[in-house]
C-alpha cells in the first residue's frame, strides 16, 4: 500500500525498501511505530494507549519514544498531553533504520484490518466482531488520562453534534440535505480539522448525540461521555467492518446505530468499502427522534 514492501508470491519472498545503510544507534526506546498511526482513529485505539499502559511501569519512564515522522499536528499534540514523563521523541522517516540496543514492545491494544490492498481481489470472507477488537482496560486508561489533561472544566450543557466530513475520500452526496435536518434538530455543525485536539476533547466531551459519517474523526467518541448516542452514517457493503464502532461504544457504554445508505455510482478506482453514501434522510430523522 505503502510502496516500501513488494510481495514475490511465486518464491515466497518479500522485499523491504531501506533508504540508504546508515542508521542511528540508539541504547533503548519504546516504537509506536505503525502505517496506521498516521489515521486519527487507530493512533487513538492502537499506538497512544500503549503509552499509557507504559507509563504504570515507573521503571520505563525514562525511555524515549520513536514514532513516524510528519504526524498530524493533533496526533502530535495528543502524544504530548500523554507524554507525562516528558520522553524525548525520536522520529523516523518511511525507509529509514534505527538501531535499538533495547526495544520495549507493547501488546496490541486494538486489532482491526486497516485496509484492503488495492490491487487485490478481495472475497467476501463474512466480518465478524473480531475484526474489530479492544483492550477495554487501555482505552480507558488512555480516556481517564487525557481528560485529566484538560485545565479547564468541559462545558455544562448537553450538546448535538454533527462531525462534518470534508475530505474528498467518501464525501456524502446530499450533504447539504443532511445539514439541513440537522440545523432543523438543533445540531451544531463541527469541522474536527479546525480544532485542536485539546478542543476536540473538551467539546464532544459536552455531547448528548453525536451524528457523523464513518471515519476517523468518530475516534472522538472515546471523550464522549457514557449513555451518549453515537449514530453513524455509512454506505452498506459487505466489505464494510460495522463492528469497529459499535464494539468501541460497547466498551464506553454509548449507544450506538447505523445508518445504512445506498452508494454512489461506482468508480472503477474506489474500492467497494469506500464510495460515498447517500443518506436517506427520512430515515436519518427517524433514527434521531428514537
Amino acid at each position: 500500500m505503502h510502496g516500501l514492501v513488494s510481495i514475490e508470491t511465486k518464491n515466497g519472498v518479500l522485499k523491504r525498501y531501506v533508504k540508504g545503510c546508515e542508521s542511528a544507534e540508539v541504547e533503548g526506546a519504546i516504537p509506536l511505530l505503525g502505517w496506521p498511526a498516521a489515521n486519527y482513529v487507530h493512533w487513538l485505539t492502537e499506538y497512544l494507549p500503549k503509552l499509557a499502559l507504559v507509563d504504570e511501569i515507573p521503571e520505563l519512564a525514562d525511555l524515549p519514544l520513536v514514532v513516524d515522522a510528519n504526524l498530524h499536528p493533533n496526533i502530535l499534540e495528543s502524544l504530548r498531553l500523554c507524554n507525562v514523563h516528558n520522553r524525548m521523541l525520536i522520529t523516523l522517516s518511511p525507509g529509514e533504520v534505527l538501531r535499538l540496543k533495547r526495544a520495549i514492545f507493547i501488546t496490541p491494544t486494538a486489532y482491526a484490518p486497516f485496509d484492503y490492498r488495492f490491487a487485490a481481489e478481495v472475497e467476501r470472507t463474512g466480518i465478524t466482531p473480531d475484526w474489530a477488537m479492544f483492550v477495554p482496560y487501555a482505552i480507558h486508561a488512555l480516556r481517564t488520562k487525557l481528560l485529566s489533561s484538560l485545565t479547564e472544566g468541559a462545558d455544562t450543557g448537553a450538546r448535538r453534534l454533527f462531525l462534518r466530513r470534508n475530505s474528498h475520500f467518501r464525501q456524502m452526496k446530499n450533504a447539504e440535505k443532511v445539514e439541513n435536518l440537522l440545523h432543523a434538530c438543533g445540531f451544531q455543525v463541527v469541522e474536527p480539522e479546525r480544532l485542536s485536539f485539546a478542543e476536540q476533547m473538551k467539546l464532544v466531551g459536552t455531547a448528548e448525540i453525536i451524528v457523523a459519517q464513518a471515519g476517523a474523526a468518530l475516534g472522538n467518541m472515546l471523550f464522549a461521555p457514557e449513555g451518549c448516542r453515537i449514530i453513524i452514517l455509512s454506505t452498506w457493503s459487505p466489505y464494510n467492518n460495522y463492528y469497529y464502532f459499535s464494539n468501541l461504544a460497547s466498551i464506553l457504554q454509548q449507544r450506538c446505530a447505523y445508518v445504512l445508505c445506498d452508494a454512489s455510482e461506482q468508480v472503477s478506482n474506489i474500492h467497494p468499502a469506500h464510495r460515498s453514501p447517500v443518506v436517506d434522510i427520512q430515515i436519518l430523522e427517524e433514527v434521531i427522534c428514537q
